[in-house]
């Protein structure tokens, strides 16, 4: 089956990404790819859908799923919105000022 970029990105990172850090970091900081919260901003809600498939689980033997949480760009304008920050930039900017 075809898979979209979200779902492939989800792929690279829990699998291979993952067993390149383990590789190169021997002190055991990640026992699995579980330990990796993968999260993705989206366009569309179909694409929640398409995380929560059984399909797109990492392997046949774990539970662990490729893309562990959507959030669409209106639910980030929300969120942004919600807290009154209007300009994403500015916001940042003062944020740096205050570290």
């Amino acid at each position: 089956a075809l898979k979209s970029p979200q779902q492939i990105m989800g792929v690279l990172l829990k699998k291979y990404w993952f067993a390149a850090i383990n590789k190169q970091c021997s002190d055991g900081r990640m026992s699995d790819a579980s330990q990796i919260y993968h999260v993705t901003v989206m366009p569309c809600y179909d694409k929640k859908l398409e995380a929560s498939r059984k399909e797109f689980i990492l392997d046949e033997n774990s539970s662990i799923k490729e893309v562990d949480c959507v959030i669409t760009s209106l639910e980030i304008e929300q969120l942004l919105m919600d807290k009154h920050i209007d300009d994403l930039s500015t916001y940042c900017v003062l944020q740096a000022q205050k570290n």
